[in-house]
């Protein structure tokens, strides 16, 4: 990664702490530690706000973990985006609120 890569990686991810303030953007209690993609980089995914959330574990662990692991539900949810969508057009349901039955 290029020092311009670094230092754009580096303000997405301030950008996110600073959106979550510093929580798991889908459990809202543990401190946030990994940003992980939504749509994921594999897919096309690019290193945006409306692409990235903060979360906390790691691509194994934590919230961040659980995604990967449960790809059709995270994709339900919103925290993971399928390939052809826009994920500025779909908004994640945090995990309070996707507990809710109505």
């Amino acid at each position: 990664m290029k020092a311009a890569e670094r230092r754009a990686y580096a303000d997405l991810t301030q950008a996110l702490i600073e959106r979550s303030g510093g929580v798991c953007e889908r459990c809202r209690v543990k401190r946030g530690e990994s940003v992980h993609h939504r749509k994921l980089r594999s897919r096309g995914g690019q290193h945006t706000e409306d692409n990235c959330v903060w979360t906390c574990g790691s691509g194994t662990t934590g919230c961040h973990g659980w995604m990967h692991a449960n790809p059709a539900e995270a994709t339900r949810t919103g925290w993971m985006v399928a390939s052809w969508d826009d994920p500025a057009t779909i908004r994640p349901i945090p995990l309070s609120l996707s507990l809710i039955h109505i």
